[in-house]
């Protein structure tokens, strides 16, 4: 199978009905079904043209019969694209866009998504800050996962260049697939809209010339660091009290926390005022001042009790507790 892979929104859909003009087949719906009328509008605002995606495998990249697939062009976003088997793979289009444009486009996409807040109901942009954290973290994990195999069976089209240069780039690909060029003027300008609007975080566009060089010296350390922190932080966002939940904090359980739906949010407040922790420290005991835990946004503030630590001979935060238990549980991963 041929795999059309990047970000949401970095013309993946394009690249779909660019392969189908060179006389490759493709598969997936043009357009989901929505029940959300102005969700649909929106869709097909922004895409009029279609998605071209399977239910169940663009995001996931599960595909339980790759047999039906040969000789055909499967969409699968990452980091859905990593779960795979390479041996399935013949060719792979990588479809990379500057990082600003991919945050701006997917706000444009999510404008119609509501959200439960104590003042009533708001689209989802107005509280959704411009972040590029969600870039990183997939693209990281990508390019840390991804082997020298991957790489070697991947084209990497940018779309800047895609829509400036249509003619070169589409040959560039009728070349790499070894298919006939077809030049039938799919690209349309004026749907370039989400350009980029803010500046660029250092470390995602290094990812971004990174991908595009296919040269991944230098960056990984750096992604290890990133992703290692940003897992720190995504456990003491969610739950800090116990440290259990290492779930990142999506749509569904941002809205349920802001709405207070089914007593999520009350739920979550009282599993804070818990004195049990989760992992057996000699050094651990429950003692000391009460400090305050800020959350962002509706989301309530808590109170916590200092830890009493025999190492440290001083009172920490439980935040300082569990990120210092983690890091002796990694070097002594490392040590194995």
């Amino acid at each position: 199978m041929i795999v059309v892979t990047g970000l949401p929104r970095s013309g993946t859909s394009l690249m779909m009905r660019i392969l189908e003009s060179l006389s490759i087949p493709i598969t997936g719906q043009q357009f989901f079904d929505h029940t959300d009328s102005d969700r649909k509008e929106r869709y097909h605002y922004l895409n009029p043209d279609g998605f071209f995606e399977i239910r169940g495998t663009v995001g996931s990249g599960k595909i339980t019969n790759p047999s039906e697939f040969i000789g055909k062009a499967v969409k699968v976003v990452i980091p859905g694209v990593m779960r795979v088997p390479l041996e399935n793979i013949e060719k792979i289009i990588f479809c990379l866009r500057n990082p600003s444009e991919v945050i701006e486009s997917q706000r444009n996409l999510m404008s119609n998504v509501e959200v439960g807040t104590t003042e009533g109901k708001k689209y989802l942009p107005e509280l959704t800050q411009r972040s590029f954290i969600n870039y990183i973290r997939s693209m990281g994990i990508l390019v840390l996962g991804a082997t020298d195999e991957f790489w070697n069976k991947t084209l990497v089209v940018e779309y800047q260049e895609l829509i400036t240069k249509p003619e070169k780039v589409i040959q560039k690909i009728s070349e790499f697939l070894n298919v006939p060029f077809v030049d039938k003027n799919l690209i349309k300008p004026d749907l370039y809209r989400s350009k980029a609007v803010i500046e660029v975080d250092p470390l995602a566009m290094e990812i971004y010339n990174a991908i595009k060089t296919k040269n991944f010296s230098g960056i990984k350390n750096d992604l290890q660091d990133y992703l290692q922190n940003l897992a720190f932080e995504n456990v003491r966002w969610v739950d800090e009290s116990e440290f259990q939940t290492f779930i990142l904090m999506g749509l569904s359980l941002y809205k349920s926390l802001v709405s207070n739906n089914k007593g999520t949010r009350d739920k979550l407040v009282e599993s804070s005022k818990r004195t049990k922790h989760y992992f057996d420290c000699p050094y651990y005991s429950r003692n000391g001042e009460e400090y305050t835990i800020r959350r962002p946004g509706e989301l309530l503030d808590l109170t916590r009790k200092k830890v009493t630590c025999s190492y440290f001979k001083e009172e920490k935060t439980l935040e300082f507790c569990y990120q210092h238990f983690m890091s002796l549980a990694l070097q002594r991963a490392m040590k194995k």
